[in-house]
């Protein structure tokens, strides 16, 4: 069961979407606002595992069951 960890938590971006593979790496060493993006994220994920872990977040998650499960 997944845990929403905030809206901090998760990021979408399309890293050198326009170059080719080959060169996208060099365009996310590059892009120094993506890797603070990650590093807020992660902040963010590892402070719901903590909140989770004592307990929380019980009451902040809605007993919403997925409509799709995969």
């Amino acid at each position: 069961e997944m845990i929403y960890s905030g809206t901090q938590g998760s990021i979408g971006r399309y890293i050198g979407y326009y170059g080719p593979y080959a060169t996208s790496h060099d365009a996310l060493d590059g892009d120094e606002k993506i890797q603070q993006e990650v590093r807020v994220s992660a902040l963010s994920l590892a402070s719901a595992v903590r909140a989770n872990r004592l307990n929380l977040l019980a009451g902040l998650q809605p007993d919403l069951k997925e409509p799709r499960p995969k």
